[in-house]
């Protein structure tokens, strides 16, 4: 889960481009310890709403 996690932060600091590209880029930096419990969280609330 945190594997999966951390590479889709990867992904976006390296997709990000035009104007605000820099500003997401420190974003994903500055969050990148709390996206893999945001990450389990969505999927906890995904699950859930879909009853299992």
């Amino acid at each position: 889960m945190r594997g999966e996690a951390l590479r889709g932060l990867r992904r976006l600091g390296d997709e990000a481009g035009g104007p605000y590209a820099d500003e997401i880029r420190r974003l994903v930096e500055r969050h990148a310890a709390e996206l893999p419990r945001w990450y389990e969280e969505i999927r906890r609330r995904n699950r859930s709403a879909r009853g299992r």
